[in-house]
């Protein structure tokens, strides 16, 4: 499959490759029971911007931040990139997780 990471914020799955957006198309039961009906699909369009990333023999991971993949469009995650609601909700998330 495509690697992919979770948004800390939405919980969809983001492709490190392409940076799109997976989703799937959902439907509820007469229970009000979320069924799902198609497989994970990405967009059409990054929602993430992709950096080359080198991961060392100690498994740390270091991400080239000066050298975007090639995209000159912008992407849906642009305008959170200096939002500081954004970053302290990204805080909260990760801490959730130690």
């Amino acid at each position: 499959g495509d690697p992919c990471v979770l948004c800390p914020w939405h919980k969809h799955p983001i492709s490190l490759a392409s940076g799109k957006k997976y989703s799937q198309g959902v439907e509820f039961d007469n229970r009000g029971k979320v069924k799902r009906l198609k497989p994970w699909a990405p967009g059409k369009k990054p929602v993430q911007r992709c950096f080359p990333v080198l991961v060392d023999s100690s498994g740390s991971i270091f991400a080239d931040l000066k050298n975007p993949q090639k995209n000159d469009l912008p992407c849906g995650s642009d305008k959170y990139a200096k939002d500081e609601r954004a970053g302290s909700c990204f805080d909260k998330a990760l801490e959730q997780k130690s």
